[in-house]
């Protein structure tokens, strides 16, 4: 499965990860004035998909606040996960990163407002629906919840 079977289904370009020694971590985004101009529309939940330059699917995540988990985490954020795409970066190849936001969802709960999101749910099918067609997970992926 390639990103095009992705973008058909409504995965948006967002930017690129990049090698850089600009930043103690090691990589850099490139992006274009879209992301930066659009924080606030960034800042919902959703799925994204790490793909190289030839359009292999190396990654599928999902996370609540899309700005932050690109933009902030995987630059600078120090886990197994990040440090592990990190790497990837510097060693392998850039990453082109591709994002599906979905709602998010208000909902009234033993009397608290609550958010919640599909995000969680669409990432896993997703999982498994790339698992049932390439028999494995994409590289960068650890395992499937």
């Amino acid at each position: 499965m390639n990103t095009k079977y992705y973008t058909d289904q409504g995965f948006e370009f967002l930017c690129d990860l990049i090698p850089s020694d600009k930043y103690k971590q090691g990589i850099a985004l490139k992006v274009d004035s879209l992301m930066r101009d659009n924080r606030e529309h960034y800042k919902q939940p959703g799925v994204y998909i790490l793909a190289n330059n030839q359009g292999e699917v190396l990654k599928i995540g999902q996370t609540s606040n899309m700005f932050n988990r690109i933009y902030t985490q995987y630059k600078c954020v120090n886990n197994i996960t990040n440090r592990r795409i990190r790497e990837h970066i510097k060693t392998v190849e850039d990453v082109t990163v591709y994002v599906y936001l979905t709602p998010r969802k208000k909902s009234v709960v033993l009397g608290h407002t609550v958010y919640t999101s599909y995000a969680a749910g669409l990432e896993h099918e997703l999982l498994k629906e790339f698992k049932q067609k390439t028999t494995l997970l994409p590289k960068l992926n650890t395992m499937l919840r």
